[in-house]
């Protein structure tokens, strides 16, 4: 009966255990990569999802990315799964077309329970001709202007940093994310539920 209790304890306390997710993307000359990871008990558990686009394969008019799961445990992130699939941008966006009341159902509820703890954007980028450049990079900055304020005013934000810096009579693109988004288990769990109820309904109709 004991040990009972105390499962139920720790079970109802790792609910309320706070989820980090980390978001870097990073693309330098024709190399890009996304990489998300899932991290918490202070690091002591990451889930890392790696999507290096160098891998990308174009197949029957369609985009196949090489997606790297890999689940790391200790703060020496030493890996202790990797495994390597195939997943195509139409498989992707079809899924979404498909499902995109239930989608907006559970990230409506998300973004009124996540935070973002540190977000850095920097981006370099340059033309060969100077007055393209200098257009190029006011659209990029009305971007992230337009971004960072839609984050302010509906998520809590701290540490966030962007900048662009522009090369002039040099043809490059750079860019570097890296985002925090924390969020309670338990809140990723109602989110969960929230979908099924959506899914339900809908098969129900």
């Amino acid at each position: 009966m004991t040990l009972l209790i105390l499962v139920l304890l720790l079970s109802i306390f790792s609910f309320f255990i706070p989820l980090n997710i980390n978001v870097k993307f990073t693309k330098k000359n024709n190399n890009e990569n996304l990489e998300i990871k899932f991290i918490t008990l202070r690091g002591l558990i990451k889930i890392g999802i790696e999507i290096p686009f160098a891998k990308t394969l174009k197949k029957h008019n369609d985009y196949f990315f090489h997606i790297e799961p890999k689940l790391e445990g200790g703060k020496n992130e030493k890996n202790i799964l990797s495994l390597n699939q195939m997943v195509t941008l139409k498989k992707i966006y079809l899924k979404t077309i498909k499902n995109r009341e239930i989608f907006l159902e559970v990230k409506n509820y998300l973004l009124k329970k996540i935070s973002i703890k540190k977000l850095y954007w920097n981006s370099k980028i340059g033309l060969e001709d100077a007055a393209i450049t200098g257009i190029a990079i006011g659209l990029l900055w009305n971007f992230k202007n337009i971004l960072i304020i839609f984050i302010n005013n509906n998520i809590q934000s701290e540490n966030i940093s962007y900048n662009i810096i522009p090369e002039f009579n040099k043809k490059v693109f750079e860019t570097k994310f890296d985002c925090i988004i924390r969020v309670k288990l338990v809140y990723i769990i109602i989110a969960g539920f929230i979908g099924l109820k959506s899914k339900v309904k809908r098969v129900v109709k």
